[in-house]
Formats: structure tokens, sequence, C-alpha cells
């Protein structure tokens, strides 16, 4: 988006640019709600909160989205590094 307005900003305001760039976000936004999806081939069966629930029970859920920090990160630590 930044060269967008550096290549733009001599012709257009920058409200019109961002603007234009919301419309052509939209479009596509636009598309996929007018079309019909198919069917699908295997129904999904009955959602359930509390089963869904009892997935957090299982630790690997739990550590999926940790990532060690960098070796960087622990020695700009005042307290660690």
């Amino acid at each position: 988006m930044p060269s967008t307005l550096a290549l733009l900003s001599r012709h257009f305001s920058l409200t019109a640019i961002v603007a234009g760039i919301g419309v052509f976000v939209l479009l596509p936004v636009a598309y996929f709600l007018a079309i019909t999806f198919p069917q699908p081939k295997q129904q999904a069966g009955e959602f359930s909160l509390t089963r869904s629930f009892r997935l957090l029970r299982n630790p690997i859920f739990l550590f999926a989205g940790w990532r060690w920090p960098s070796r960087a990160a622990w020695k700009e630590c005042p307290t660690i590094g």
C-alpha cells in the first residue's frame, strides 16, 4: 500500500486513493457473496460447543501456538539475559 500511495499521490488525493483501494478489496467480497456454492459431498455433523471445549483439555493445543523466543530476545530481557 505505501508504494501505491507514493505512485498515485501525484495524481489523486490520499482520500481518493484509500477509497479506491477499499473498493478493490470489496469487489471479491461482493463476488463471493453473490455466487452460490455447491452442496458439500459430506454433510457436517452437529456442532457441539461442549465437545469443542473438551479439546482444550489436551495440553498439545496449549503449546501449538506458542513459539520459543530467539536468543536475541533473551539477551534483551533485563530479568533473564
